[in-house]
This record gives structure tokens, C-alpha cells and sequence, in this order.
């Protein structure tokens, strides 16, 4: 379990996954209810609108750092299965 916001060393951390959520309910045999049902997605379509969002495409060896727990990211299907580096972990 890990909360969409926490609070940490007073530092705000996000992080939300709505595939794990929904998944972590389903095994818990606890579904999501309608209200939980519409946050998610009121969510999800505020951090999907395009105009709250910056798109760009990385070229080749470049790379994109960025703080997981504060920056609210994704990104689109790899077309090559050529794939240099996976993830890099950097801890605290």
C-alpha cells in the first residue's frame, strides 16, 4: 500500500499508478467504489490533458533525470527493442 500523496520530511511525494491500484484492490478482494472510481479518473484525465502537459522526444543518447515522488511523468511505448538502458537508480 502507498498513498497517492504522502508527506515526508515535509516534502509533498506523489506517486499514482492507477493500473497497481486497481490491481492491489482486485487482489484484495476490496474493490474500488464509484466515488474512488471517478477520483482516479478525474485524476488521471487532469494529469492525460494536453494542455497541462509538455511533450518531448528525447534523441538518441539523451536522457531525462528527474525526481520519481515530485514530478508527475510518463511516456510512450519503446518502438526498438534496442533499448540501452532500462532504469538508472539513484537513492537518497
Amino acid at each position: 500500500y502507498a498513498p497517492i500523496f504522502s508527506l515526508n520530511n515535509q516534502e509533498i511525494k506523489f506517486r499514482f499508478l492507477d493500473k497497481y491500484i486497481e490491481s492491489g484492490h482486485r487482489i484484495a478482494n476490496s474493490p474500488l467504489n464509484k466515488k474512488q472510481k471517478r477520483a482516479i479518473n478525474k485524476l488521471k484525465a487532469y494529469l492525460e490533458d494536453k494542455n497541462l502537459t509538455y511533450t518531448y522526444k528525447l534523441k538518441p543518447k539523451q536522457a531525462l533525470i528527474c525526481n520519481n515522488h515530485i514530478i508527475a511523468h510518463g511516456r510512450d511505448s519503446f518502438l526498438s527493442k534496442n533499448r540501452k538502458l532500462i532504469r538508472y537508480w539513484i537513492k537518497e
